[in-house]
């Protein structure tokens, strides 16, 4: 089954490049496309699709991101064409933002932004990453915490598992532990890593989490 996609833009020739964009891949249909978020939260219930592309110039966007985040979680959303700048960076990250897409990609590479997207991957060019970076940094100094410095090794696990795009279910399998074991490892992980979801957990996992710590690995049990 492939990547089920909407796009979201409310200038004409956007919708049309990053739809005409995404039908040159096999893997990717573009389930509907919309010129604004009115409806968008229905529309992605009844469509339930892998991965939102939101044209972050359009009026509402990040509102329209956090409410679509809110009714569906595991949703992974794209923001197309966001100023490289640190606050429109951190607003993006902080509504629950999956990756960046410049607007000087070529369908290539809008293809593999939205493969890695869905896989769970951070997707951002370095300036973007870099900027990322320096805003978790400035924020765990704000709180006066590290952004993995106080995990326990199981939660590092966990962070590693979400970063590869693993269901609560599957890092259950993995681990070999019980899901709502693993449920209580993802809420105390957000609350270590001050978020509220999981683009975000995974976005200052990458970010900064391994930053200074020793590496590890994820082991299968048995």
């Amino acid at each position: 089954m492939g990547i089920r996609v909407i796009v979201v833009a409310d200038v004409r020739l956007t919708r049309e490049w990053l739809t005409e964009a995404l039908a040159d891949s096999s893997d990717l249909s573009v389930a509907a496309s919309v010129e604004n978020a009115n409806d968008l939260t229905a529309l992605v219930m009844r469509d339930r699709p892998d991965l939102v592309i939101v044209d972050r110039g359009m009026p509402g966007s990040i509102q329209a991101t956090r409410e679509l985040l809110a009714v569906d979680p595991s949703l992974k959303v794209l923001a197309f064409g966001v100023q490289e700048t640190e606050p429109a960076v951190a607003t993006c990250l902080e509504a629950g933002t999956s990756g960046f897409v410049p607007r000087a990609a070529t369908r290539a590479q809008l293809i593999e932004a939205a493969r890695r997207a869905v896989r769970g991957e951070f997707v951002a060019s370095p300036r973007v990453a870099d900027l990322a970076l320096r805003h978790f940094a400035q924020r765990a100094q704000g709180n006066g915490d590290g952004a993995g410095g106080g995990l326990s090794v199981r939660e590092r696990q966990i962070a590693r598992l979400l970063e590869l795009g693993y269901s609560n279910k599957e890092i259950a399998a993995r681990l070999g532990i019980e899901v709502a074991t693993v449920k209580n490892h993802v809420h105390h992980l957000f609350r270590k890593l001050k978020v509220r979801r999981r683009g975000e957990a995974v976005a200052k996992w990458r970010c900064c989490g391994r930053m200074g710590s020793a590496r590890w690995e994820v082991r299968h049990s048995g």
